[in-house]
């Protein structure tokens, strides 16, 4: 497995385990293993560690924890790194204030963002299906990220995240589902709704 995130990414997820119940910890410390626990604590948020270690948390998460807690945990740990004081919160910051009215403008950067917390899992686009719906489809990505649905259910996760940035003042409640998974393709599709509240 030649893919590779930032341990910062995986470090602010496994934090957020710390407040999920006790089988959920247990699961992940089973699958993480003591020297995989170790790379992602004592690591730098912006070192480079191998993608099975984030797949390992992935697992064990899964094992327990429910689909709406997964991609909960992902929303909080993507708000942690791109808000004030996150390993991307610098970059974000700067990228927002050139942001439209657009409420998909954020979708602009997800190919450059998914390339700064991962590396060798493929590549990243976005398409505008209808006026109010676009489609992130991530392609070409490595077997691995096939086995189980952890990976996906993050994606969810940090769409919803930044789509709930809003534009300017203006809050959007967002909608993200995977529409579409194809693992002998190494293909999925990501279907994001935004709803702009008053």
């Amino acid at each position: 497995m030649g893919g590779e995130v930032r341990a910062g990414w995986t470090k602010a997820l496994l934090a957020g385990t710390a407040g999920l119940p006790a089988a959920v910890r247990r699961s992940v410390d089973a699958e993480l293993g003591p020297e995989q626990r170790a790379l992602i604590q004592d690591s730098i948020n912006l070192r480079w560690i191998p993608l099975a270690a984030h797949l390992a948390l992935l697992r064990g998460l899964r094992r327990e924890a429910t689909e709406e807690t997964v991609v909960g945990l992902f929303v909080e740990a993507t708000r942690l790194n791109v808000g004030p004081g996150g390993i991307f919160g610098k970059a974000a910051s700067a990228a927002l204030r050139w942001l439209t009215d657009d409420p998909f403008a954020v979708l602009r950067y997800a190919p450059t963002s998914t390339g700064y917390v991962f590396r060798g899992i493929g590549g990243v686009h976005v398409e505008e299906a209808t006026p109010d719906v676009r489609l992130l489809v991530h392609r070409d990505w490595p077997a691995e990220l096939g086995e189980g649905d952890g990976f996906w259910l993050g994606w969810i996760g940090s769409l919803q995240a930044a789509l709930e940035a809003g534009v300017g003042d203006r809050p959007l409640r967002p909608k993200v589902t995977l529409d579409a998974l194809d693992v002998r393709a190494a293909r999925a599709v990501f279907r994001c709704e935004v709803e702009v509240m008053p």
